[in-house]
């Protein structure tokens, strides 16, 4: 499953807004904001940008395991 956590927490560590991410990954705030909430999961092509825009340099970070 998609750690959407990780992402939030991540964001914050770095001072980030959603905006802000939202803007450097190039989707709108709204869907940003339902990645963090886990409302929804970003694609392949977003999910690589958010790694480097937000630092995580392992994919396994943002997989929970059940």
């Amino acid at each position: 499953d998609f750690d959407y956590q990780i992402i939030k927490e991540s964001r914050i560590r770095l001072g980030f807004t959603q905006k802000q991410v939202a803007d450097a990954v190039g989707t709108s705030v709204r869907t940003y904001q339902k990645w963090e909430a886990g409302e929804s999961i970003p694609d392949g092509y977003f999910l690589i940008r958010l790694l480097n825009w937000l630092d995580i340099s392992d994919i396994q970070s943002i997989v929970k395991y059940q």
